[in-house]
């Protein structure tokens, strides 16, 4: 790898793995510091079912105000900023009405971070093969491979943290990862400008759904494409079971769910961009092996 390379790659590799070791430090134990909180389970549910809906909204509302800026890198940062302080409300908030706001606010600042940092990413990788390179280029299957490897990390830390000082401790961590990344990403190369040419031929007006049915090829690949996203996602995104099962030590937590993502040799031998749509695999750990975060016997409900 060429030193210009290495220069323009390593701040996306150092943002990846910020943002991701946040989602692995927090996601598999939100379920347990809301229950530790005194939520009981049917309340835990309904914050996370809010947080999931409210994410529908909040990511495209953030995706089209970075469009209509033209800036990407500040929404983004702006964003992962305040999760970061929507994260540290958990340390006071108790009772169901203010975890729900806290819960709401939080997943409305993390909804539009993937996928803004995945288009600072793609924005910057391989320009050459571009008419508008604006400098030295790189493959976006390394970043998204640092970016799961330092999901793994940041599960197995949270175990040992958890561990050592109690549930609390993840909310720090997360904030600390995700106010990283937010300063990262104001390093990382800025989105070259898009062409202001605009063809002659009438179409439907701007933003209509008609206009998005009558390109059918372009409607079946965002179809396609959301529907990997959404297995990606839903296999991706570990959490504590709350379920009376046998216990596991909290350390062993993290241990247990990184067995659930799987970074094929594809992806990092090759690292290329279909290594990076491709390379990944994830895979559910077998619930039997978790056990909720408690000492001694499983809590009674």
């Amino acid at each position: 790898m060429e030193p210009s390379t290495r220069r323009a790659l390593a701040p996306f590799l150092i943002l990846f793995a910020a943002l991701y070791a946040g989602f692995g430090a927090q996601s598999p134990y939100l379920p347990a510091l809301l229950d530790d909180r005194g939520l009981r389970p049917e309340a835990i549910g309904m914050v996370l079912a809010a947080g999931t809906a409210v994410r529908l909204a909040a990511g495209p509302a953030a995706g089209r105000l970075a469009d209509r800026l033209d800036a990407a890198k500040l929404v983004f940062a702006g964003c992962a900023a305040a999760a970061a302080l929507m994260a540290l409300l958990y340390l006071s908030a108790q009772g169901f009405w203010p975890l729900f706001a806290v819960g709401l606010l939080q997943a409305a600042a993390l909804a539009p971070l993937a996928p803004l940092c995945d288009t600072l990413a793609l924005g910057a990788a391989a320009p050459a093969q571009r008419d508008d390179a604006a400098g030295p280029g790189f493959d976006y299957g390394w970043v998204r491979g640092a970016g799961s490897g330092a999901f793994i990390v940041g599960l197995v830390l949270s175990g040992q943290v958890v561990g050592r000082y109690g549930i609390a401790a993840v909310i720090w961590l997360n904030a600390a990862l995700l106010a990283a990344a937010a300063l990262c990403a104001l390093r990382v190369r800025q989105l070259p400008p898009r062409p202001t040419a605009q063809s002659t031929a009438p179409s439907p007006e701007r933003g209509s759904v008609v206009e998005l049915l009558q390109r059918s090829r372009r409607c079946a690949s965002v179809v396609s494409c959301d529907e990997d996203k959404s297995r990606a996602a839903l296999a991706s995104s570990p959490t504590v079971p709350m379920v009376p099962v046998a216990p596991v030590a909290p350390s062993k937590v993290g241990l247990k769910l990184r067995e659930g993502v799987k970074i094929t040799p594809r992806l990092i031998c090759r690292g290329g961009l279909a290594g990076g749509a491709n390379g990944i695999r994830t895979v559910s750990p077998p619930h039997d092996e978790l056990g909720p975060l408690a000492k001694g016997d499983a809590p009674e409900r």
